[in-house]
């Protein structure tokens, strides 16, 4: 059921013309906005120690190591499926201030 409502979010975002630029796609083919998803959706329970490591806190992938683009999409994504935002030194944000 939860990976029906994400893929739902992400079809309402990425379909919107107004957001064709969001869904422009990086080096690897995922765009920012499905990879700032995919990380919000990374952890199905509350013990953190079942979570995957966060493409955003790898080395050389936090929000200096990208466009600040790339970053706003990141967020935007992030936020639609439902996170809350990050505290992560590589990638500081929360949605319910920075997701405009």
């Amino acid at each position: 059921m939860t990976t029906f409502v994400i893929v739902i979010m992400l079809m309402l975002v990425l379909g919107s013309p107004a957001n064709n630029v969001s869904a422009k796609k990086h080096k690897t083919g995922t765009s920012a906005i499905e990879r700032g998803a995919h990380d919000a959706t990374q952890c199905t329970t509350q013990d953190e120690n079942n979570c995957g490591p966060l493409y955003i806190t790898q080395p050389d992938k936090g929000f200096a190591d990208h466009s600040k683009e790339f970053n706003k999409n990141y967020i935007k994504g992030y936020c639609a499926a439902g996170g809350g935002g990050s505290d992560a030194d590589e990638a500081t944000f929360d949605c319910s201030r920075d997701n405009n």
